[in-house]
């Protein structure tokens, strides 16, 4: 196993690219059951997280979430997400408030956003979200951050909770997308992209980039691997 690396990537004019490597088996799990949200209601749509072949257990270092609902007025959307040891996060407050608060109530439409507590972005970023491909094409920081799960077993059903808080509107849920990251690094994997910001997170706009060759190091300083970036931009050794 892998325990100490260092990732060099080979750039061309290096200011304004990102690398987000990580060094942990990771996996996705989606759920696309659509369903109406009633007003003043809630629905509940269901991941059933499995170990990795070969292990008993599979115990989380990070987790993030990617969420598609279509509402007309998303501040009265609430949602949560609760782990198969009953932890439970507040993913989306429902009133209109965030980490960093830009605007309550937030009176825009709909959420298409990935979930990621690396993220400096507010759910509330004062624009409409798109619900159509690609999905999750932004992302922002949950209300409660999803490290309140690190370090439980992932294996077993994770429950995303969506409400509508208050009459007059409805929506629906379309998707929602959870990855958990292991703590046992087994292999490395990342993504290479332009980082207009240069804050070494992902934010909308910045693309990804194919074709750099990216070399792993190990702690003697010996190359261990080298590989190039996918269409993506993402890279796996």
């Amino acid at each position: 196993l892998l325990t100490t690396i260092t990732i060099i990537v080979l750039l061309a004019g290096a200011p304004g690219f990102g690398i987000s490597p990580s060094l942990a088996f990771s996996t996705s799990f989606s759920n696309t059951i659509f369903g109406g949200i009633p007003d003043s209601s809630c629905i509940t749509r269901t991941f059933v997280v499995t170990a990795p072949v070969g292990s008993p257990n599979f115990i989380i270092s990070d987790v993030t979430i990617g969420v598609n609902v279509t509402h007309p007025r998303r501040s009265d959307i609430s949602a949560t997400l609760t782990s198969p040891a009953s932890t439970v996060v507040d993913l989306i407050s429902g009133g209109g408030l965030g980490f960093p608060v830009i605007a309550s109530p937030d009176n825009y439409e709909n959420y298409d956003v990935l979930l990621d507590d690396s993220s400096i972005n507010s759910l509330y970023d004062n624009d409409d979200d798109n619900t159509a491909a690609p999905l999750y094409d932004r992302n922002a920081k949950p209300f409660e951050l999803l490290t309140a799960f690190k370090g439980e077993d992932a294996v077993g059903t994770w429950t995303l909770t969506v409400c509508d808080n208050r009459a007059g509107q409805t929506g629906s849920f379309n998707s929602a997308e959870l990855t958990i990251f292991g703590a046992d690094p087994t292999n490395v994997t990342g993504m290479v992209f332009t980082d207009y910001n240069d804050n070494g997170v992902r934010n909308q706009g910045d693309v990804a980039v194919p074709g750099v060759t990216v070399t792993a190091y190990d702690a003697t300083g010996n190359q261990v691997a080298q590989t190039t970036t996918l269409a993506d931009g993402s890279y796996t050794f």
